[in-house]
């Protein structure tokens, strides 16, 4: 999800989609100059995944000048699949110095289909191969969801011509097949779309991808400042050798997104951003089932101390997605002033809290927030507190039944922890 400027108040991707109902059946035209711009390996292929078959597409040109200023070099392929709205047709490009080489012409595609998209990752892998990939996906975003009251939850990737987008399984099953067929994970997966730095987006996409890149807050219209990010990672300065490691190209990611959005090429928003260590979230789901455990047999919380712990923790533009350590610290702050009499379950339970802690900041490598988001610690996870009192979480809720759906919500113990908060007495 980006927030459209152009829109008043504060709507974004997810929410301001316009959707059509009409699926389009699609074949693809090929060019017979659709091949790689070499043979040889570079360091890194970076692949985006621009979806502006929507009310962003202006912002979708702009980034493609933006990539255009630095372009492809010697180490580093840039491809775009670019679809918009205004007429029909998709292409696949490739981002030189200042041009915008379109190196194939395709008749309308469904952005919104996880096939078109790992069709396009697989593209990109074959006719530009490198050590290492990055994907980019490029569009309007909505977490782990799309709403409380929508029977089916999608996620990411909003095409309005076809009035389809992905839920967060079927972009998981999408990857998994490419990843079975390719026998290759993806090295970075990045969201330039809202709301997808959520636990629940991390853990579906661990067996596809090492390392993931998202926001816990929405994204503005702009969105990621791609000259800034390819200047840092991919030009020298000051006679020094390039890194291309994974690590330098995260941090650059992030760093440059933050300083584009603090008085920068993109002025001054209220934003986030991480990177995250997808091979920790294993360790992260076993800390927190452990907590569940111990917090749910607690004699020493209430059930009014956890949800004004809930309430009051970081919330985002969905207000039923809250920063996951600074839930955890406000539980920690409440155990810790008690009275010491309890002192053998209060240690217990501050060393579960702990144990997640830890756990959290083991998965996120990198992360910005601006100061208005302060208590952002770059992973939100599913916390359905509502600003006034009252949680949309119920027995009957669908949006209950779709999260019991999705990897996190099956393997993890976090669904038994919001019906203990939030179901009534």
């Amino acid at each position: 999800m980006r927030q459209n400027t152009l829109l008043v108040g504060s709507q974004s991707r997810s929410l301001i989609a316009s959707l059509f109902v009409s699926l389009l059946v699609l074949t693809s035209t090929f060019h017979s100059d659709a091949t790689a711009s070499t043979s040889a390996t570079k360091k890194w292929t970076i692949m985006v995944f621009l979806n502006a078959d929507n009310n962003l597409e202006s912002y979708g040109y702009e980034d493609l000048k933006e990539m255009a200023k630095i372009g492809s070099t010697d180490e580093v392929d840039v491809v775009v699949q670019f679809d918009w709205i205004k007429t029909k047709g998709t292409k696949r490009i490739y981002i030189e110095k200042g041009n915008e080489k379109v190196v194939e012409e395709m008749e309308e595609q469904d952005m919104g289909d996880e096939k078109v998209f790992t069709d396009f990752v697989d593209w990109g892998m074959k006719n530009y191969p490198a050590e290492k990939y990055v994907v980019v996906m490029w569009n309007h975003g909505a977490g782990w969801s799309k709403s409380a009251k929508a029977n089916v939850v999608k996620s990411i990737s909003y095409d309005d011509t076809s009035g389809n987008h992905m839920s967060t399984n079927e972009l998981q099953i999408g990857l998994e097949a490419l990843v079975a067929t390719s026998g290759k994970k993806i090295d970075v997966l990045s969201f330039d779309a809202c709301l997808m730095a959520m636990a629940e987006v991390a853990d579906s996409l661990t067996g596809v991808a090492d390392y993931m890149v998202a926001s816990e807050e929405v994204i503005p219209g702009d969105g990621y400042a791609y000259d800034d990010w390819f200047k840092a990672f991919m030009t020298a300065s000051n006679g020094k050798e390039l890194d291309f490691s994974t690590e330098k190209l995260l941090k650059d990611m992030v760093e440059s997104y933050g300083k584009s959005y603090s008085g920068g090429s993109q002025g001054t928003r209220s934003i986030t951003l991480s990177a995250f260590d997808l091979s920790k979230m294993e360790s992260l789901k076993a800390s927190i089932n452990a907590w569940v455990s111990g917090v749910n047999k607690s004699t020493v919380l209430t059930k009014e101390m956890l949800k004004e712990a809930a309430k009051s923790a970081q919330a985002y533009y969905d207000s039923d997605y809250r920063d996951l350590a600074s839930y955890m610290k406000n539980i920690k702050d409440k155990v810790m002033s008690m009275d010491p009499s309890w002192i053998v379950e209060d240690e217990s339970l501050v060393t579960l809290t702990d144990n997640v802690l830890n756990a959290a900041d083991d998965v996120v490598m990198e992360n910005y927030a601006s100061s208005s988001l302060k208590k952002s610690e770059g992973l939100a996870i599913h916390l359905p507190a509502g600003y006034y009192g009252s949680s949309n979480w119920t027995k009957s809720s669908k949006r209950r039944d779709a999260y019991m759906n999705i990897s996190w919500g099956k393997t993890s113990t976090w669904v038994e922890h919001l019906d203990y908060v939030f179901f009534a007495n």
